[in-house]
C-alpha cells in the first residue's frame, strides 16, 4: 500500500493518535464519505481505490507496532520536503524571519 493511513484518514500523526476508538471512528467516517462520493466526477476512482484499501487500513491501524511505523512515515512524508527546503534557504547562513514566515504560509499543510 503506497498511501499513508494517518494522512489518508486525516488523523494527527505528530504526536500520533493512538486511541483505537478514535481511529475506528475516523475509519468509519472516511468509509462513509468515500462510499457516498465514489461516483464523484473527478475523485470517484480515487475514493473507490480507498474503499478497496479499507481492510489493509484497518489491519495496519489496529496493530500498535504497524501504527507507530505509519505515524513515523507520515512525519517523513510531510517534514522531509520542508527540511530540504530549509537547508536550501539556510545555505548562505541565517534564514530571515520573513523568509520563514513566507515559506510557512506557502507550505501550510491542510
Amino acid at each position: 500500500m503506497n498511501e499513508n493511513c494517518y494522512l489518508l484518514l486525516e488523523l494527527e500523526f505528530d504526536p500520533p493518535v493512538m486511541d483505537q476508538a478514535v481511529i475506528d471512528q475516523r475509519i468509519e467516517e472516511k468509509a462513509k464519505f468515500w462510499s457516498a462520493n465514489s461516483n464523484h466526477f473527478k475523485k470517484g476512482a480515487e475514493y473507490r481505490m480507498y474503499l478497496e484499501m479499507l481492510p489493509e487500513i484497518k489491519r495496519i491501524m489496529s496493530d500498535p507496532v504497524k501504527r507507530k511505523r505509519e505515524a513515523d512515515s507520515a512525519c517523513s512524508i510531510v517534514y522531509d520536503p520542508i527540511d530540504q527546503d530549509l537547508k536550501i534557504l539556510g545555505a548562505t547562513g541565517e534564514i530571515a524571519e520573513d523568509a520563514i514566515e513566507n515559506y510557512a504560509n506557502e507550505k501550510k499543510y491542510p
